[in-house]
């Protein structure tokens, strides 16, 4: 990871043991680049960050959650709006911020926000909008920089043939009611979190 994020300043790294590592990073700006460019994939494995605070310990910390830009699409012009994209936003997780890009200009294929996602959940492939007049809209949604995840059950971290309702139901027809078009180009954008200490695992504890 040291090779791929190649900070200026350098980076020091501590292995904890069960698959858990510490990165302390020398100058503020190095770590940023870090952060702006999570999610970050290792042999396959999605690695999650936390910043640890005083008195944490590391090997106690609950790894959990990442930061992702999400994709808003067919949203009604309507409603575009600081306060709905937010809103939306946290329906998907909880906003960190939204893309500035996102009220400039006079028209865009959708909109862009980054959340703090929990990745024990599913995946949320919709919502569902209700405009004025009583009338309803489904508003779609796609992940930027998405790691392996399941077409079955919706979750990170494995694929189908690892799906536990797929070998719960080994004779059964199974939905695939997720896909790659959950997957979204890459949108460069910049994060203005900071911090210096980070700790990383995969979603299994590895």
């Amino acid at each position: 990871m040291a090779t791929l994020w190649r900070p200026k300043e350098g980076v020091e790294i501590h292995d904890l043991g069960g698959q858990r590592y510490s990165f302390v990073f020398y100058h503020v700006f190095d770590m940023q680049n870090v952060i702006e460019g999570d999610p970050w994939i290792f042999e396959q494995s999605l690695l999650l960050l936390h910043e640890l605070k005083e008195q944490e310990d590391p090997s106690q910390v609950l790894l959990n959650k990442m930061d992702i830009w999400v994709q808003i699409y067919d949203l009604p012009r309507g409603m575009i709006s600081e306060k709905i994209i937010q809103s939306i936003g946290n329906s998907v997780g909880v906003v960190v911020k939204t893309d500035p890009l996102n009220m400039q200009g006079l028209w865009k294929p959708y909109m862009r926000v980054r959340v703090t996602m929990d990745i024990g959940k599913p995946l949320k492939r919709r919502m569902k909008l209700k405009r004025e007049g009583d009338t309803w809209s489904w508003i779609n949604f796609k992940y930027e920089r998405l790691s392996t995840f399941c077409f079955v059950c919706g979750l990170l971290g494995h694929s189908e043939r690892d799906c536990d309702i797929v070998y719960a139901n080994p004779e059964k027809v199974i939905d695939r009611a997720y896909g790659v078009w959950l997957r979204a180009p890459n949108k460069n954008a910049k994060n203005q979190n900071t911090g210096s200490k980070w700790l990383r695992n995969g979603p299994d504890g590895g």
